[in-house]
Order: structure tokens, then sequence, then C-alpha cells
């Protein structure tokens, strides 16, 4: 079982790109081990959405624009750098908006071959153009694409690769995707019709026994939880805000995970969770 060393976890928030500033962030750091042998920096976006461009920053005192590509970019090749062992993930949500139109998602992914992520999940925005187009789309991505509870209708054949692993200078990451079930609900029906979205713990499951004895580490990356009203009134009552509560809860069931990395929510976590009973690091 690989299992055996000792790793130090730095988890880095790149964060949501219309949400980032213009420092690089402090490391959250998870010390899975104090006599750490293997140092490994794990970093991550979700709902992107096509926010290429910086955009106003009209709830900070101190900046006028903030993110866009070019800065995030800039901080994650700081972070490479200076940082060892560094993996880049996204959660979801990478479509949505006028360019990523009108090049029906091959801007999106080519923006993210050029910043080199090593993998992602499928977010429900994905599916704005159909699910033939983000098909084809997603077998051009020289990284994983992944979405262990996608299956066309009525069918057991996948839609797309359920996990994948990863290696860096001997470390080996195994890394799963997957979609609630009430995303796949935040999309024109018809867009989306010719695929099943599982029940997501019995998909994660089935990854995790599959990958564990195999890897150093198991990393989630979900695009789940409850859909918030968009463009009401009800969009800002705090009650009705997207949460991490259907991630805390799949870390619950399903044992075997170590870094769980949430997509689709819009309140986020400003700091890490630990799960009490499995302990997994929930962001």
């Amino acid at each position: 079982m690989i299992r055996s060393r000792s790793i130090l976890l730095i988890v880095l928030i790149t964060c949501l790109l219309g949400a980032c500033s213009g420092g690089q962030q402090a490391p959250a750091t998870a010390a899975q081990a104090p006599e750490s042998d293997t140092v490994v920096t794990l970093l991550f976006t979700n709902d992107v959405e096509s926010a290429y461009d910086p955009i106003p920053a009209f709830w900070l005192d101190d900046v006028d624009m903030i993110g866009g590509i070019a800065e995030i970019t800039t901080l994650i090749e700081t972070l490479r750098q200076s940082e060892p062992n560094v993996f880049l993930f996204d959660s979801g949500d990478i479509f949505t908006g006028a360019l990523a139109k009108l090049t029906e998602g091959k801007l999106a992914f080519e923006l993210m071959i050029t910043m080199g992520y090593d993998a992602m999940a499928i977010g429900n925005h994905e599916f704005e153009y159909g699910v033939e187009i983000f098909g084809w789309e997603k077998n051009r991505a020289p990284f994983p694409v992944l979405g262990a509870n996608f299956f066309y209708k009525d069918t057991e054949h996948p839609f797309s690769q359920a996990h994948t692993i990863i290696e860096r200078n001997g470390f080996r990451i195994g890394v799963i995707g997957i979609m609630g079930q009430d995303a796949a609900t935040a999309i024109i029906p018809s867009y989306i019709a010719p695929l099943d979205v599982t029940l997501p713990a019995d998909a994660v499951r089935k990854s995790v026994a599959e990958l564990r004895d195999q890897v150093d580490l198991i990393v989630l990356l979900t695009h789940q939880g409850k859909t918030a009203p968009m463009q009401t009134d009800a969009e800002t009552d705090p009650r009705l805000q997207r949460d991490i509560d259907a991630d805390i809860a799949l870390a619950g069931a399903v044992e075997g995970i170590d870094v769980l990395f949430a997509g689709h929510a819009d309140a986020g976590t400003p700091e890490p969770v630990v799960h009490p009973e499995t302990g997994t690091l929930i962001m």
C-alpha cells in the first residue's frame, strides 16, 4: 500500500477568478504528519465562468479591479516556482458568457491548457451548448475532464472519465470528479437530457475503492450543493445562498477521501473544514 509515507499538505486556494485580489494568498495548511518527508501543494479554482478579464471591485476600498486570467496565471506560476510538487485542479463551470459561447467552449479549454491544469470536474455550465458540443470539446483537453456519475441515459455506459492518477516526482494523486443532482437541474433540461446524473456517493465510493491502494492521496472535485435563485431579490437572502453542506455530507458518507475541493457553492469556505469523522479536508 503506497500510503505509508508521511505527507505535509499545503493547500492554496487560488479561488474564483472574480474574487482574486492582487496579492498572493497565504496557504491554508493541513499537516497530516509533522515529521513529513513529502510536501505537496494543491491549487484549485472553481466557477470561473469565463471571467477572463478583471472585474470592478465595487465592494472593496483599496482596489478598483480584481481577478482576470492574466493575474491568476501569474499567481499560479509564482506558486509553481516557490512551492514543491504543485498540482492544479478546477471544480467545474468553465463555460458561460459571450466568448465561451462564441467559441463553443474552445477558448475556456485553450486557456486551461495554457495555464497547465492537471484535471477538472464537470460543472452544470459545461452543458450550456448541449451534451454533444461539450462531449467533443472535453476530448480535446490534454488533462482529464472528470465526471464519475455521468452515464448515457438508461445505460451503464459512462459519458466521461470517472477518475485519474497523476504522478509528479514519484508522488501519486488519485483525482475523482462528480456533479450533484441538484446542480444538474441548473441548466436547460433539454441540454443535458441525453445523460443520467447518478448518486454521487455511490460513484465516489467505487472510485475510491479502485484508487486507494495505488496512490498517496485522493482528491475529490465536486460540483454540487443547493442551487440558489439567481438574478432575483431572493439571491441576496443568506438563507438561500449555495453552501457546502452537500460536500460535508458526502465527505462523511465515503471514507478514504483526503481532500475535497467544492465547486458550485457561492459562499465557499474562508477556512478549511475538516470532517470530524473521516478527516477529509474540505474547501
